[in-house]
């Protein structure tokens, strides 16, 4: 999880958003960005980290196993990030 690190904030909060709605169209209205702006902000991420964070389909946008590990560190540290 080291190159977690290397993730901003923003990052670490698109990742919440995208696990919460399950969606990339739902995410990207409520992050005020386009589906194909955060669909290739999702493949950095996950190109960053050497994972597959979530499945893209017709059926949403489904969290992988990976994610799950991924997204508690992500949730810790976007807490840590707001105590300071």
């Amino acid at each position: 999880m080291k190159r977690l690190h290397s993730l901003s904030i923003r990052d670490l909060h698109i990742l919440q958003v995208l696990d919460m709605t399950r969606s990339l169209g739902r995410a990207a209205t409520e992050l005020g960005t386009s589906v194909a702006a955060l669909s290739r902000r999702l493949t950095r991420i996950e190109d960053v980290l050497g994972m597959t964070l979530f499945e893209r389909g017709v059926n949403g946008t489904v969290i992988t196993a990976p994610g799950r590990r991924v997204l508690q560190h992500a949730r810790r540290m976007i807490a840590e990030a707001h105590h300071c």
